[in-house]
């Protein structure tokens, strides 16, 4: 049985790879395909939340709820 923690850890992998991987797209098509949005909600909705999700995921994945280690 998982743990609440390993359980979590495992929600916030799964967001931040598809957060990534949606991240990318979106700025592959952005810059080569067809620019269908602002630049600035591209980061704002896309870039920003992947880089959250992954740090959280970081965080976590390396116990960062233990202080001063």
């Amino acid at each position: 049985m998982m743990s609440i923690e390993s359980s979590e850890l495992a929600s916030w992998r799964i967001t931040a790879y598809l957060m990534v991987i949606l991240s990318f797209i979106i700025f592959i098509t952005q810059r080569f395909i067809y620019s269908f949005i602002d630049p600035i909600f591209e980061v704002c909705i896309f870039h920003i939340p992947a880089l959250v999700a992954s740090l959280a995921y970081y965080r976590g994945a390396r116990g960062g709820d233990q202080k001063g280690k």
